[in-house]
């Protein structure tokens, strides 16, 4: 969405079209079956746009859009609305369980992947941290999913922070950047923008114009292409994705973007409860280009929380849990979380039910971006 040239290039391996695996769904353990005893399959019902983005088995990073449909006995179907390695078009079947946590498995054939629904099912985060034996596709992913809750075009307003992770096509070889970014809206159909943050070099800022539909989808333009999204019902958070390299895009980017708008209803004690979070990022001491990451953070409101990697793409095992301090200003539920070594921008929402948080200083050879659902 708010694009500029970089300095800072961390290689990435070309290749053609990856093969795309599209699991959406919710929690729960690796079979089918209605919201019967022992799961809550029933609770993931409806239709939903998901927003990703992964590197497939051979080197490609790339973001798509999907949109799933979940039946609420344990089945559900998926296509492939956008996707920027040529995958659009695709689609397919998948089965769910949703365990009583809300935590949950999918599975659409190819592999088995975990993630978890928020405690009123509309928002869905995915992770496909495993390039194992039980996971055939070789892809790891980090997908975002909003439910398709609007009778009437939801109304954005204010200001909004927007933590996103993509790829910078536009010189050689590819740079996977981190932005940190705020928005205002200032007439219906219209706001500006002002990177704050950019782990590819210095920040931009611009104008750009929307449109959202009476279905919460949202497309937004800032003159040098489309993205795509959704936007709650509420019009308090959205998740967009940018998935086309330079056909019709000019800023030869794509990106996976969720923002959260500011709101005075919160401070420390209300980053509170276990969030399940899944992570995309670039560490210099991995072999791959883009790594994917489960994590559980769990926070009692004090100023002071823990994470814990539960699952990575390139590290077995994980790792021990890592203490963290952090602080949410009152007035607009921007967030800082520090580890003592390096510190995270982010943001939760009003609810308290959906954060992000990006690094995106480089100079430790690592990136990340963070989204976290509490359940």
């Amino acid at each position: 969405m708010m694009k500029n040239r970089r300095l800072l290039r961390i290689p990435i391996r070309f290749l053609v079209a990856p093969l795309l695996t599209l699991f959406l769904a919710l929690p729960g353990s690796n079979s089918s079956g209605g919201g019967g005893e022992g799961n809550l399959n029933s609770d993931l019902f409806g239709n939903y746009l998901f927003h990703q983005i992964g590197i497939d088995g051979s080197g490609t990073v790339f973001t798509s859009q999907v949109s799933i449909t979940a039946n609420g006995d344990g089945t559900g179907n998926f296509s492939v609305l956008r996707d920027s390695s040529g995958a659009a078009g695709a689609s397919g079947t998948f089965t769910y369980t949703v365990s009583m946590d809300h935590t949950f498995t999918v599975n659409n054939g190819s592999g088995t992947d975990t993630g978890v629904l928020s405690n009123d099912a509309s928002l869905i985060l995915v992770v496909d941290a495993e390039v194992t034996a039980n996971d055939t596709d070789g892809e790891s992913i980090v997908s975002i999913g909003i439910r398709k809750d609007c009778s009437s075009p939801p109304l954005l307003s204010g200001t909004y922070r927007l933590g996103q992770i993509g790829v910078d096509h536009s010189g050689i070889p590819d740079l996977i950047e981190s932005k940190l970014v705020e928005i205002t809206i200032t007439t219906p159909g219209n706001g500006n923008f002002n990177v704050l943050k950019d782990s590819g070099g210095p920040g931009g800022f611009g104008d750009f114009s929307y449109s959202i539909g009476a279905d919460c989808t949202i497309v937004v333009n800032n003159g040098s292409g489309d993205d795509f999204g959704i936007v709650s019902a509420d019009g308090s958070r959205f998740v967009l994705v940018d998935a086309d390299r330079g056909a019709v895009d000019s800023d030869f980017e794509i990106a996976l973007i969720v923002g959260i708008q500011q709101n005075n209803n919160v401070g420390n004690g209300h980053f509170v409860g276990n969030y399940w979070l899944g992570q995309a990022g670039v560490d210099s001491t991995f072999p791959a280009n883009l790594y994917t990451a489960k994590l559980q953070q769990s926070s009692a409101g004090s100023g002071s929380a823990t994470t814990a990697i539960t699952a990575h793409s390139e590290i077995s095992p994980p790792g021990p849990p890592t203490g963290l301090t952090y602080t949410v200003d009152s007035s607009t539920g921007i967030m800082t979380l520090s580890d003592g070594t390096k510190t995270d921008d982010g943001m939760i929402d009003a609810a308290g039910e959906l954060t992000f948080s990006v690094d995106t200083d480089p100079a430790d050879g690592t990136i990340h971006f963070n989204s976290g659902v509490l359940y």
